[in-house]
């Protein structure tokens, strides 16, 4: 994968080819969320470099808009976000930190990682990553890498430490204290990727990539808010007062300081609501059956741009932003093959614009499914049928058609659909993280995963709520595939 990396750093240079940012004070831009936020001079040199202006043509939700209207906004504007609230977070822990002293680098560079955090996302975000984080060779460069992150957070890692915007930044970009830092650019990488960092005497400042990549970190406290408010799902917390007990509590670990991220035990009910709203949003929005259904026909239409050899390996998606798919609607040229038909992609693609979308024929739920083993939690009873079910999906979309198809053929009815007409998804649990440390006014420190009714609340929420569904196109005999399918796939 040396080659990937190699094609990578091409593609930076070739960005970045022509931009020469300009000097300037900073800029005040006004956010829905956040409010009116000031971004440095620097920053403002960040923000319209190719690299991060790309992501305005990279929807934040893929094509949720299909279903929630107004949920359209992108990549970009939640990068913004993410490097305000971020902010935030780092200079409210500077005011308030006894144990370290965080500095302007250290904020500087928080805000640094915040804006290009996602500049590693492809057409249609985390759907596409799915795809090339399955490529041959992936997974073995993260861990030759020392990296354990989603592939999008990896392909920003591998982006921002490329030799071409290391030099980009060198040469360009007027970060404060730049000369005194030279790894800044990987300082800010380990924390897209969750790694830690550590200063001169060898202490962890894993507090530092918590605000970045962790529990309750700015990406997080920035998504939930944008995500729900142009839904239309109500969805509010105490920012202010999650913001307000914020702190750095130092832990020993192999004869080093530790220095994590905390909160107030006092602001438990802030952690509760974080914890809570993030559980609902992923039921009412990102798992809505008709988002489900949706990504499922485009994930056949990525499926089909690498059989068609438009995607050969990882570092072609990012040559691809959502607009440049969606207009392969006018090449009804660009065809795939599949069980000896040629279906074209463009038709495809615009069948999804249209919202001509899969329907749904069968439904997965625990209120559903027969559990024979009472000993196992409801739970672990849903993650166990996941994990059988996501092991070979493709199985279960050919067992479903084969029963349609021979269905068909004892009716005496024309077979004029196709493998590709049904569509399996049986998404993942949520998840919700519920482990982070509580600091009481005495010092006591404890874990919010001690709070047993946190943990079993969201494993009952997530267990109870979870879905998973076969849809199929309109070709299909939804009645008759319905029938099928009675006595499971």
């Amino acid at each position: 994968m040396v080659g990937f990396e190699v094609k990578i750093n091409a593609f930076v240079e070739d960005l970045l080819d022509g931009y020469f940012p300009d000097k300037g004070d900073g800029k005040v831009i006004h956010d829905p969320i956040w409010g009116s936020v000031f971004y440095a001079g620097w920053e403002i040199q960040i923000i319209d470099s190719p690299v991060v202006q790309r992501l305005r043509d990279i929807h934040q939700l893929g094509m949720a808009d299909l279903t929630y209207t107004a949920a359209r906004h992108s990549r970009f504007e939640h990068s913004l976000g993410t490097a305000a609230i971020a902010g935030r977070m780092a200079e409210q822990l500077k005011k308030r930190s006894k144990d370290y002293r965080i500095t302007d680098l250290d904020v500087n560079t928080v805000r640094l990682a915040a804006l290009l955090h996602d500049v590693g996302h492809c057409f249609y975000s985390h759907l596409s990553e799915r795809v090339y984080g399955e490529m041959p060779g992936f997974s073995e460069l993260m861990k030759e890498k020392n990296v354990k992150c989603s592939p999008h957070e990896f392909m920003s890692y591998l982006i921002i430490t490329s030799p071409a915007f290391s030099a980009f930044f060198d040469e360009y970009i007027d970060f404060p204290d730049k000369q005194s830092c030279p790894d800044i650019l990987l300082r800010a990488a380990n924390m897209v990727v969750g790694k830690k960092n550590y200063d001169s005497d060898g202490n962890a400042l894993t507090f530092l990539t918590s605000i970045i990549n962790g529990e309750f970190d700015a990406d997080k406290l920035d998504y939930t808010q944008r995500d729900s408010y142009t839904a239309g799902i109500a969805m509010t917390y105490g920012v202010e007062r999650f913001l307000m007990k914020l702190m750095v509590h130092p832990t020993e670990e192999n004869g080093k300081k530790n220095y994590v991220l905390a909160v107030g035990s006092d602001a438990l009910t802030t952690i509760e609501e974080l914890i809570f709203n993030r559980s609902i949003l992923y039921v009412y929005m990102y798992r809505h059956q008709k988002v489900l259904a949706t990504e499922a026909a485009l994930r056949d239409v990525v499926l089909g741009m690498v059989d068609v050899g438009l995607l050969h390996d990882p570092s072609d998606f990012l040559k691809y932003s959502d607009s440049d798919v969606e207009n392969f609607d006018t090449v009804d040229s660009i065809p795939f093959e599949s069980e000896n038909n040629l279906l074209p992609l463009g038709r495809m693609i615009k069948n999804i614009k249209v919202r001509k979308l899969p329907k749904r024929i069968d439904e997965f739920s625990l209120e559903k499914m027969e559990k024979k083993d009472d000993s196992l939690s409801d739970f672990a009873f849903v993650r166990e049928f996941i994990s059988k079910v996501e092991k070979d999906p493709a199985a279960i979309r050919r067992a479903v058609f084969e029963k349609v198809r021979d269905k068909y053929f004892e009716l005496g009815k024309i077979v004029d659909f196709t493998l590709f007409d049904i569509y399996v998804s049986f998404p993942p649990m949520i998840k919700t993280s519920t482990d982070f440390l509580l600091v009481s006014k005495n010092g006591t420190v404890r874990s919010t995963a001690d709070k047993k009714y946190i943990k079993d609340w969201a494993e009952a929420f997530a267990a109870e709520k979870w879905r998973g569904y076969i849809f199929c196109n309109s070709n299909v005999d939804r009645k008759i595939a319905a029938e099928c399918l009675k006595g499971g796939f």
